[in-house]
């Protein structure tokens, strides 16, 4: 399991290097762009959904104790070092996604990266384009499973429905969409949008960063992430 001391380190380092980050961001509260409109160009969706309640009646089966909420006043974040809940939901293709099981407890070796959009916020419209295109031109290591949530689901806003959005930009991750509560937002201590939740093989949180980082910060991310796995700990 990675130690505490890296983990503070694995922060320090990507949290320096993109000089972040929450002033890029939106809040679940926030109604300021609901009316600003995005012409959507109509292509064909990618998911089975031709019934919109779909987005108003999606469950999830999530168990455990909800992570604190991120600190967008500091460096510190209580979550890291602590178990990811249990989160098991719906795929945008209607498939189950399963974030962390206690059954693959360090089997798969991976860490996971989960992408936290909402469909209306211009924060993560723009960092589904640039991202987008950072994941048809490079390559995701082995090392690294790459999970999006679409969370904060509101049929007034902008980009509704969200798979259309996802659709329009080419969206190649795979789409977790949350209950119309935002349970697994909430569980995951996210308000924040865009956020990314980091966790490593043994279901801990290793770092959550609140705010665009762009295709820099990504790939930055990433460059950490897979050298901890081939090199142990980061330097």
């Amino acid at each position: 399991m990675i130690k505490a001391s890296t983990v503070f380190q694995v922060c320090l380092v990507v949290i320096s290097f993109l000089g972040i980050l929450a002033f890029n961001a939106c809040f679940s509260e926030s109604e300021d762009f609901s009316s600003q409109p995005v012409k959507l160009q109509g292509q064909t969706l990618s998911t089975p959904y031709e019934d919109l309640n779909f987005y108003e009646y999606v469950t999830a089966s999530i168990g455990g104790k909800s992570l604190p909420y991120i600190n967008n006043g500091g460096i510190s974040d209580d979550a890291v070092g602590l178990k990811v809940p249990y989160i098991e939901g719906t795929l945008l293709d209607g498939s189950k996604e399963i974030i962390f099981d206690d059954s693959n407890f360090g089997l798969d070796s991976q860490s996971t990266v989960i992408i936290v959009l909402a469909h209306w916020c211009p924060y993560c419209r723009s960092e589904v384009r640039e991202l987008s295109k950072y994941f048809i031109e490079n390559e995701i290591p082995e090392t690294i499973r790459m999970i999006s949530l679409v969370t904060s689901v509101d049929p007034a806003g902008v980009n509704y429905p969200p798979h259309q959005w996802f659709d329009e930009e080419g969206w190649p991750i795979p789409v977790i969409v949350d209950t119309i509560e935002s349970d697994i937002a909430d569980y995951l201590g996210v308000n924040i949008f865009p956020s990314f939740v980091i966790i490593d093989e043994n279901g801990i949180v290793t770092l959550r960063l609140a705010g665009r980082i762009g295709s820099e910060g990504f790939k930055s991310l990433i460059s950490e992430l897979d050298k901890r796995h081939l090199g142990g700990d980061i330097k």
